[in-house]
């Protein structure tokens, strides 16, 4: 995590007070007890689609690591009938696009791709207006209800996705204030605009809306029940669902979708950090990644070339964006 004032304060070792509390706080085994595998098996066992002859769930893929091998867990240790879904931002890469195709091919599973210009054009709205806004947070809320919104189509009532320890967001105080700005944006200025109503009516309480909305769904992240080791996941899957790593990612080796470069640069001139941080600060106190990889991952450097490339996508200019 990186000093900001007023939000992040390190102390003369170089630690954050978020570091500090989480050597504070100790895990009560009832809680542990919850996350493990057995925990798993039980859970999704409960909630599977009981349709016979259909689908058990869907997966949500993003052509990364950690969905792919999601999709792989889900075939093979949970022994379940999954239905991939692919969700084309319109900024995700030839190589994402080919890990998905893959990882069905190799695994037996059915392949759902839906791409979008929504994306695109609320993303170009939001730019040229120039103001402070998390575009991951719009993005993902977009993405998960797209993805409901095929598994509802297809009668699956659980939905496997590849968040691993460090993207439980909803519960990381330090990202509130950026995502208070980002909501009251949306709820103030993007809801006067009719054409992105679809996404408006999910905020500010994204909560409220998937739970009124698609309350007969339910949705679980295998990797807060199982370990999460990049390298042995990257071996796996690339041995088991013909996974190549991505060349063009921010950070180094994601599956994040191009436009993300222009996120980060815009997340770290306005608020200091994105979601980023937090997520790989978490999985250095959960001791699922060292300290050296992530900040290994967290500089993956942005160039103007990588800003210019997304931006020339919705025929911008970063002199369009930046005051």
């Amino acid at each position: 995590m990186p000093e900001v004032d007023n939000r992040i304060k390190m102390d003369e070792h170089g630690v954050c007070q978020l570091c500090h509390k989480h050597k504070s706080l100790q895990i009560p085994k009832a809680v542990q007890s919850k996350y493990n595998l057995d925990a798993l098996l039980k859970k999704v066992d409960t909630y599977k689609t009981a349709t016979a002859g259909g689908y058990d769930c869907a997966v949500a893929i993003s052509g990364g690591k950690d969905s792919i091998m999601v999709l792989y867990l889900a075939k093979e240790l949970l022994h379940l009938r999954p239905l991939g879904v692919f969700i084309d931002n319109g900024f995700m890469t030839s190589e994402l696009y080919q890990n998905a195709i893959n990882a069905a091919d190799s695994l037996g599973v059915d392949l759902v791709m839906f791409k979008t210009d929504l994306f695109k054009q609320v993303f170009k709205y939001i730019l040229l207006t120039k103001q402070p806004f998390y575009y991951c947070r719009l993005c993902h809320a977009l993405i998960a209800k797209l993805v409901h919104d095929v598994a509802n189509l297809h009668g699956i009532t659980l939905i496997l996705g590849g968040f691993t320890k460090g993207q439980d967001f909803l519960k990381l105080p330090e990202l509130f204030w950026i995502f208070k700005i980002t909501d009251d944006f949306v709820t103030n200025e993007l809801s006067q605009e009719s054409t992105f109503q679809e996404i408006t009516e999910m905020f500010p309480n994204l909560a409220k809306y998937f739970s009124d909305r698609y309350s007969h769904i339910h949705e679980i992240s295998p990797f807060w029940y199982v370990e999460w080791n990049e390298k042995e996941i990257i071996q796996t899957i690339s041995d088991k669902a013909g996974f190549k790593v991505p060349t063009l990612s921010w950070p180094d080796r994601s599956s994040n979708c191009l436009f993300n470069f222009v996120s980060q640069h815009l997340a770290v001139r306005h608020f200091g950090y994105s979601q980023h941080e937090p997520e790989l600060s978490t999985l250095v106190r959960k001791n699922e990644m060292s300290r050296e990889r992530a900040l290994d991952i967290v500089n993956t450097p942005i160039t103007q070339s990588h800003l210019d490339m997304v931006l020339d996508r919705m025929d911008l200019t970063y002199k369009d964006i930046i005051e």
